[in-house]
């Protein structure tokens, strides 16, 4: 059964697996994810964007954040080259303090999923990493019937600057405290939302129409035509000489039948003892014949002897 949006969902994002795969997002799954959290969801507002703040964290660093007494700091770590990991289903403590217009002060961890993205906000960001992270804030949202707005996907640096001088995630153009443009990221998830609800695809790709089975077979007049001819013809044919041999049939004197020394010759050819029922009655004609003459000659070698 296809996947459908549940906008009044609450309780931990569990549905995550079968969103992302409907989406196309690359993604594994953590073992043991489904029961790891710092506390569970009610309703889901929406997600956070950061970046790591280093090129080398890790999926495992973000389950078990040993600056947060191994606590898990965000829902999904994000690889270079764009797999996502879930790491959690539940509560994860990835923003901290601050606030925005429409979420709650110092408490967004509990409303809202974190991507930690495997960056250090400032070098050049991966195509991959972004357009995955795009992707799966797309799934989720579309699946709890949201868009992307300032009350849905917020960066980090949108809701914590000002409590604690976040920047992240950053921009990547090479200096550290450039933000990136969220704006522009919402525009292009609501575009993936957009062509999903449309199209099936994120992408705005039809889907491609069902293959045929391999034993199906289109019926065509061409098919029935083709079939008659070169199936039914010639066993209809074979019916017709059979029936006049055995019975006469309806067909009697338009048949000449088969030749006897060329049944013969064909049970000849054939390895060892095996032949048709035709063949088989021939050879045993043509051998009763045979017995016939030699009877018939030792018949009259007998005869003359008497006759001395």
């Amino acid at each position: 059964m296809a996947i459908t949006p549940q906008p009044h969902w609450r309780g931990d994002p569990t549905f995550l697996p079968e969103v992302f795969r409907a989406f196309g997002v690359k993604f594994r799954e953590y073992p043991g994810w489904k029961d790891w959290g710092m506390g569970d969801f009610g309703a889901i507002q929406g997600v956070m964007w950061h970046h790591t703040g280093a090129m080398n964290t890790s999926p495992e660093y973000i389950r078990n954040n040993p600056r947060l007494s191994n606590g898990l700091s965000s829902q999904f770590h994000t690889a270079p080259n764009g797999l996502q990991t879930i790491l959690g289903a539940g509560i994860a403590w990835h923003a901290g303090r601050g606030w925005l217009d429409g979420w709650p002060t110092n408490d967004a961890n509990r409303v809202c999923l974190g991507f930690e993205m495997q960056h250090d906000g400032i070098s050049p960001w991966p195509e991959e990493q972004l357009e995955s992270t795009r992707l799966a804030t797309a799934a989720i949202l579309w699946f709890l019937g949201k868009r992307a707005t300032k009350k849905t996907m917020i960066a980090h640096w949108e809701y914590s600057m000002q409590a604690q001088g976040k920047w992240d995630p950053g921009a990547g153009t090479g200096k550290a405290g450039v933000v990136m443009n969220m704006d522009r990221q919402r525009e292009l998830v609501n575009q993936l939302i957009d062509n999903f609800t449309r199209t099936g695809d994120p992408y705005g790709k039809p889907a491609p129409p069902p293959k045929p089975k391999e034993d199906t077979v289109p019926l065509s007049t061409k098919f029935f035509t083709d079939f008659i001819v070169g199936f039914i013809g010639p066993i209809i044919s074979d019916v017709k000489d059979i029936r006049q041999q055995i019975t006469g049939g309806r067909d009697a004197g338009n048949y000449d039948g088969w030749s006897i020394s060329w049944l013969i010759e064909q049970y000849q050819r054939r390895k060892g003892d095996h032949g048709t029922l035709p063949e088989l009655i021939a050879v045993n004609l043509k051998e009763t014949e045979r017995l016939a003459d030699q009877v018939a000659r030792l018949a009259h070698v007998i005869e003359k002897k008497e006759q001395k």
